[in-house]
């Protein structure tokens, strides 16, 4: 799959990619679909990219909260 895509549609490329086996088993996708799907390593990358950025993520926001509670708490002490 072209990187030039749009986000959306590697997404959604990514996860057909992950459930391809099952998709071969219900008869969803051709045995040359599965093929295809199976030759795709940019998806492993990609993947691998998302687990990172959920990494930072769940990071960052940690920060947030923590940097929230510090001004709720100097908002108290100011009304007291």
């Amino acid at each position: 799959m072209s990187q030039d895509k749009p986000l959306s549609e590697q997404r959604m490329w990514d996860l057909v990619r992950y459930c391809r086996a099952t998709l071969l088993t219900d008869e969803l996708i051709t045995m040359d679909e599965y093929g295809e799907l199976a030759e795709d390593h940019s998806t492993v990358k990609r993947l691998e990219g998302y687990d990172k950025l959920r990494a930072e993520n769940a990071r960052l926001k940690q920060q947030l909260d923590a940097e929230r509670k510090k001004c709720e708490a100097l908002r108290e002490a100011r009304r007291k």
